[in-house]
């Protein structure tokens, strides 16, 4: 699956963008020997990865601008919106047809819009997704303490209990523990200017590459420093499941284990328990 962050200039349609060119030379390449980035998982060398380049189209409107990150399942890329109108979007799902006016609903990191691209052995199922700044694991790398000051999770926080709340309660919906982790809590952008100055970077300085049977693989780029923090959203529901169903599945990772999961318990929604005075510890 690939994911594709996408923004557009304006709440109102206008006339289709020009597709942007990007450099065909100028760039640095990655030794051959060098490992880089989604080479090292199994299911790139067995060539069941869908290879992208910068400035294709996709879905007759999706431009991609630069390569944001990637993962065991999918690979995560900036695009412009080239038909420009947000209000042709919705979200999917049962992000639709629950109630947008909860106070969580804005932190969850809902689909925009979903298409396919077919290739020989299988469809590749794309998200279309708002742009998130980084993740709170990569807000810590880039931090040389590598801890937060408080403000930041007190309100962040705050922010994932409402998402939690809205996807229990108004979707029936249960973010499994195992995905609820630094990596997918993500910094929502307030600065057009960020997503303006990372395609301009990538025009002028050229992501590295290296390529494979002519097919290019590029280095991630990260977003410039924002001078203002948004909200904290929850993504990544690969792993959520229904929780109008009892479960006794390893839902957590195991330091994190709750007692019905240590206790192999049916679980679903709430573990009130805690609440309750009957903590085991």
């Amino acid at each position: 699956m690939a994911s594709l962050s996408t923004w557009a200039r304006g709440l109102t349609r206008i006339s289709p963008s020009t597709p942007l060119r990007f450099p065909a030379a100028g760039f640095e390449i990655i030794n051959d020997a060098d490992v880089e980035e989604e080479e090292q998982f199994d299911a790139f060398r067995a060539g069941q990865c869908y290879l992208v380049n910068l400035g294709d189209v996709y879905a007759s409107k999706y431009q991609i601008t630069g390569k944001l990150g990637f993962g065991t399942t999918s690979t995560v890329w900036l695009a412009r919106n080239l038909e420009g109108g947000r209000e042709e979007f919705e979200t999917y799902g049962h992000f639709s047809q629950a109630n947008p006016s909860h106070p969580g609903y804005r932190h969850v990191r809902s689909a925009l819009d979903t298409f396919s691209l077919h290739r020989t052995g299988g469809d590749y199922r794309c998200l279309v997704q708002k742009p998130m700044w980084d993740s709170w694991r990569d807000l810590l790398r880039r931090n040389p303490t590598q801890r937060f000051s408080l403000l930041l999770p007190k309100v962040g926080l705050k922010h994932v209990l409402l998402a939690l709340d809205y996807l229990h309660n108004e979707c029936q919906l249960a973010h499994t523990g195992t995905d609820i982790k630094a990596n997918n809590l993500l910094q929502e952008i307030v600065e057009d200017r960020i997503l303006e100055d990372f395609v301009k970077t990538e025009l002028k300085t050229p992501s590295l590459r290296k390529f494979i049977e002519r097919h290019p693989v590029y280095r991630s780029r990260q977003f410039g420093l924002p001078t203002a923090f948004g909200g904290a959203l929850l993504s990544d529901f690969g792993t959520a499941v229904r929780g109008d169903q009892k479960r006794n599945h390893d839902a957590q990772p195991n330091v994190y284990w709750s007692p019905e999961v240590m206790l192999s318990a049916e679980q679903s929604l709430p573990i009130r328990d805690l609440f309750e005075g009957k903590h085991p510890f």
